[in-house]
């Protein structure tokens, strides 16, 4: 189907369309990061993008965990695109995406690179 790009989190689609996913940025340990993110990472339609390690201040990806951190992200990846092929809408909110990008792109450049090929494909594929 297609990706229609948000500002932040549209929580509120979730409830009028039964054919609308959000991804949201998610934590290697899946606890934390506010409301948001425990409604989502417990709503069926949530979709999940490992880009921390944990919700705490310098809980950012890093260097060392750079390969197990890959693997993550292309399964969720393969999720996203398979919520595509079903076709349904997917929602990226961009403002929280562009922070954690920042973030891998200064304490885990690979997963930086390779997360961002994956999202230009998206992007290329379903827009």
């Amino acid at each position: 189907m297609t990706i229609l790009y948000t500002e932040s989190y549209p929580l509120d689609i979730l409830t009028m369309n039964p054919h609308v996913s959000v991804i949201y940025v998610e934590s290697y340990i899946q606890k934390g990061g506010g409301r948001q993110m425990a409604y989502l990472r417990s709503h069926l339609r949530g979709l999940p993008l490992t880009l921390r390690e944990n919700f705490s201040t310098g809980g950012y990806l890093t260097q060392p965990t750079e390969n197990r951190d890959i693997i993550q992200i292309e399964k969720e990846i393969k999720d996203i695109i398979a919520k595509l092929q079903a076709f349904n809408v997917v929602c990226f909110p961009i403002l929280p995406f562009e922070k954690e990008l920042e973030n891998l792109k200064r304490y885990s450049p690979k997963v930086e690179k390779k997360l961002t090929t994956h999202l230009d494909n998206l992007k290329n594929d379903y827009i």
